[in-house]
């Protein structure tokens, strides 16, 4: 309600020095009065230039302090820039002319643009009197007892107007809504009535109308009244959206989508929300799962209208990708970036896909692509030196995580790339290079927890720094303690500091954690149980590691080692 009774344009004050000068001869007295009050309005209504007026009307009143036009005009000049200033041009009008309905009616809206809502009532209440059969000051006076948590005193004043006026459709609505918000459903029902009888080829009364019986669960008197309030407003948002809520409440899929296809369809409806209900419609998998032709058919819809917007090639994307058709969503993706695109994503999403499919020479061909869209962006870098790695192709890798680095923007993202280069020197075997890279990537970024994971499970197996390694897992699992993956390296150091108690708690808890059933933690678990001489458990830990994957090698030269020794 705020939002309705303070609205309005903010206007600027200019304001200069008026020339002594200007005044022709032969004014003075009321002649004078007359013209400053004259030069004003020009300065007002013709200039725009606020400030100026404002001095005009002073000087009007400097000659003349009952010059009551003078003080309305002032007010109207500054109204929406300085409320409070205006509201004392204002009352100072309506105190010298107190049956002028245009100085009440000033003063009653400044009133409630400096929020004043009990003196903007008494005004409001006042220019009734004064003018019994105009419907905005009872509008008003119902808005401002609303405001103040008095729907009863507002229901009266709208029941005053209709008594005064006879109905009028706004006041009416507004009674309805009152009515209804005070809980007086019968009576908010026969109010909708009444509309509907006295505007019949009006929509909005039948859609009103239509939410009362709805609430009231009157079904068939509710889809009576919307189909009048649609076939009277076909293309109505707010009909339309309101049969759709009405049909989503009741669980009525098939109409519910179908008021949602109108939706889609309709031109009025913001991009966003169209988006929204699609997302909504899709995020609940039983839902999408039972309606799955249906929702098929709005998300190609909805592709069709905007194939331009990411967004909404993203959601189609994603339903392709929800019925298994993987191929037809990555060509979606490849056909979008068919135009060079300047944003990222669209080449990210494919460079993914494609890297989900194991395809890397698809990898580098789009990570390429997108390189020559976005020549300084570290990510791609990253992304291309992943890549090259991956193929065997460790000093490629190593150029393209080198450019990664000089494009890098901020310590902790340098460190990143500073730890990745660490990572690739590790897998070629220069250990060396990989600690001098980390500890690089720790001096710009000490809570690097990838770097400290890494640095740390690395010196730990090869019986280097142990305490150093020890104290990277512990500080990183004071970071995030929750990781199964950071949680296993904590307790391999120990295991390797021979502490083999807290060892086997850490794994063990790691183990609880863990949700990808890692066989590098279920071997470590079984490393650690055989060290602690529990042979048997170690033995069924190693053999649940090779049912995870790990290497069948590995494994049962633990198992032989176990069996020889028995």
């Amino acid at each position: 309600m705020c939002a309705v009774l303070l609205c309005g344009v903010l206007m600027p004050l200019h304001g200069q020095d008026i020339p002594a000068d200007s005044i022709p001869e032969g004014f003075e007295g009321g002649k004078l009065t007359q013209y400053y009050f004259t030069e004003g309005l020009k300065s007002l209504k013709i200039e725009r230039d606020y400030g100026t007026a404002v001095e005009w009307f002073d000087k009007a009143i400097g000659l003349d302090p009952g010059h009551s036009p003078s003080y309305y005009e002032a007010a109207n000049a500054i109204m929406y820039s300085e409320p409070r200033r205006a509201l004392e041009y204002s009352t100072k009008a309506a105190g010298l002319d107190t049956a002028n309905s245009w100085y009440a009616g000033q003063q009653a809206r400044l009133y409630v643009m400096t929020g004043d809502y009990e003196s903007a009532k008494k005004a409001y209440e006042k220019l009734i009197v004064m003018a019994p059969r105009n419907p905005e000051n009872y509008g008003m006076l119902a808005l401002l007892y609303q405001q103040t948590n008095q729907p009863y005193a507002a229901i009266a004043v709208l029941d005053k107007a209709e008594n005064a006026m006879g109905k009028i459709e706004q006041l009416a609505q507004h009674k309805t809504e009152l009515l209804v918000a005070a809980g007086l459903f019968d009576q908010a029902v026969e109010e909708a009535r009444s509309l509907v009888a006295a505007y019949p080829y009006n929509y909005e009364g039948y859609l009103a109308l239509a939410q009362l019986y709805a609430e009231g669960r009157k079904d068939s008197l509710a889809m009576e009244n919307y189909n009048m309030a649609l076939s009277l407003n076909p293309d109505g948002l707010d009909v339309i959206g309101s049969m759709n809520e009405y049909y989503r409440i009741k669980g009525d899929a098939e109409n519910y989508l179908s008021t949602g296809k109108m939706l889609l369809q309709n031109p009025g409806l913001s991009l966003d929300v169209k988006t929204q209900f699609i997302r909504d419609i899709t995020g609940n998998r039983n839902f999408y799962r039972e309606n799955y032709f249906h929702i098929r058919e709005l998300t190609s819809l909805l592709y069709l209208q905007y194939p331009e917007e990411y967004g909404v090639v993203a959601l189609y994307s994603n339903n392709l990708l929800a019925r298994g058709d993987f191929e037809e969503a990555l060509q979606v993706h490849k056909d979008y970036i068919a135009t060079p695109r300047d944003a990222l994503e669209p080449y990210m999403d494919i460079i993914g896909m494609e890297a989900y499919k194991q395809r890397n020479d698809s990898v580098r061909k789009y990570t390429e692509i997108a390189l020559q869209r976005f020549p300084t962006n570290p990510e791609l870098y990253v992304r291309l030196g992943g890549t090259q790695s991956y193929m065997g192709n460790t000093r490629d890798a190593l150029k393209s995580y080198e450019k990664a680095l000089k494009y890098s923007e901020g310590d902790s993202i340098k460190s990143v790339v500073l730890g990745v280069i660490g990572d690739e020197y590790h897998r070629a075997g220069d250990e060396k290079k990989s600690y001098r890279y980390y500890d690089r990537a720790l001096e710009l970024w000490d809570s690097n927890t990838m770097v400290l994971n890494n640095y740390s499970y690395y010196l730990s197996e090869q019986d280097k720094q142990l305490e150093k390694a020890h104290q990277m897992a512990q500080k990183v699992m004071e970071l995030e303690p929750s990781n199964p993956t950071y949680m296993d390296t904590y307790g391999w150091t120990l295991f390797k500091l021979g502490r083999l108690e807290e060892a086997k708690t850490a794994i063990r808890q790691a183990i609880a954690l863990d949700t990808r059933n890692s066989s590098e933690l279920l071997i470590h678990y079984g490393d650690i149980l055989h060290a602690m001489g529990e042979e048997y458990m170690a033995t069924v830990y190693w053999k649940r590691a090779l049912e995870a994957g790990h290497d069948e090698e590995e494994i049962n030269g633990r198992l032989e080692s176990v069996a020889e020794g028995n």
